[in-house]
C-alpha cells in the first residue's frame, strides 16, 4: 500500500535530499527546479547559461540576459566546474589519469 505521509506529498524536504552547493555561485537543491544546478539565490539554471555560451553569447550578454543576476565570476566558476566534470568523465572512460 502507498504511504501517503501529508508531509511527503507537500513538498517537505527528505532527510536524504539536502541542498549541496557546488561553489560559491552553484547550487544544486532538490527543491528547486528539480534538483538541477542552479545560481544560488534564483533559478536560473546553469544548463541554460551553457546553452547561451554554446551559442557564441559573449558573458556581458548572458548577464543582461538575466538583468545582471549573474556576474562574470558566476559564469567563470559555471565553465570551470563544467570543465572539471568533462575531465572527470573522460578520466572515468579511459580509466586512467593524463
Amino acid at each position: 500500500m502507498p504511504d501517503w505521509n501529508t508531509s511527503d506529498r507537500l513538498g517537505a524536504r527528505s532527510e536524504t535530499a539536502q541542498k549541496k552547493e557546488l561553489g560559491q555561485y552553484i547550487v544544486v537543491d532538490p527543491d528547486i527546479c528539480h534538483g538541477q544546478p542552479t545560481f544560488k539565490g534564483t533559478r536560473i539554471m546553469v544548463k541554460s547559461v551553457l546553452e547561451m555560451l554554446v551559442k557564441g553569447w559573449d558573458w556581458d550578454r548572458v548577464s543582461a540576459a538575466y538583468d545582471g543576476r549573474i556576474n562574470r565570476a558566476a559564469i567563470a566558476e559555471v565553465l570551470s566546474l563544467a570543465g572539471e566534470a568533462l575531465i572527470e568523465k573522460a578520466e572515468g572512460l579511459s580509466g586512467r589519469v593524463s
